[in-house]
């Protein structure tokens, strides 16, 4: 049996740039004239369409881990470079 390539991926894509397209028509018929929303619904949906043209099936998550003391500060500077308050 053959293995089938998952595009499960693609095709939340591809729904997402359907629905964001039906969302820019909804704004042209209901504003008349182009708007902040407008604007918005067509960035999502050239990000959706970058997505659903590319092969890859998501992206890398960073996360990055601050260090902290018991009272919930960060104390790796030295007592000179802390923030003075003004009395």
């Amino acid at each position: 049996m053959e293995d089938k390539l998952d595009e499960s991926f693609q095709m939340k894509w591809k729904r997402s740039l359907r629905k964001r397209l039906i969302n820019c028509l909804a704004r042209i018929e209901n504003d008349g004239k182009p708007t902040q929303e407008l604007l918005h619904e067509l960035a999502k949906a050239k990000e959706c369409f970058n997505y659903w043209s590319s092969d890859v099936a998501d992206w890398e998550k960073h996360t990055h881990t601050f260090t902290m003391n018991d009272d919930g500060f960060k104390t790796d500077l030295t007592p000179d470079e802390k923030w003075i308050t003004h009395e």
